[in-house]
């Protein structure tokens, strides 16, 4: 099983982007996990517990039952080296860390 991820470059950064379908029998952070193993090459017994950034069990009912097309709002943490994002709507963000010693301009800085 893998999760259908697409990448997305924003300057020189990749952000990762997948759909979750909140009635699918595929649980989020089973997903989540999958896409970082698609992502980083990495067997997933190598990345870190995902229960180490949050809850899988309110990670996986977080927004199920909210009526679709209402926009309830959004999550975002860290895991496994990476900013995570997740709206409502099943659109799901990944943001790998910058590595030290890069030179990276925030909005902020525009």
């Amino acid at each position: 099983m893998t999760a259908n991820v697409s990448t997305e470059n924003v300057g020189e950064r990749s952000v990762y982007r997948l759909q979750h379908d909140w009635d699918d029998a595929t649980e989020l952070s089973t997903e989540l996990v999958l896409a970082l193993q698609e992502i980083t090459g990495e067997d997933v017994t190598t990345l870190e517990p995902i229960s180490e950034a949050v809850n899988p069990e309110a990670l996986n009912q977080l927004f199920t039952s909210i009526p679709d097309g209402e926009n309830a709002g959004e999550l975002a943490f860290r895991y496994s080296g990476n900013t995570i994002t997740i709206h409502s709507s099943g659109d799901v963000r990944i943001v790998p860390d910058v590595p030290a010693g890069t030179d990276e301009r925030h909005w902020s800085d525009a």
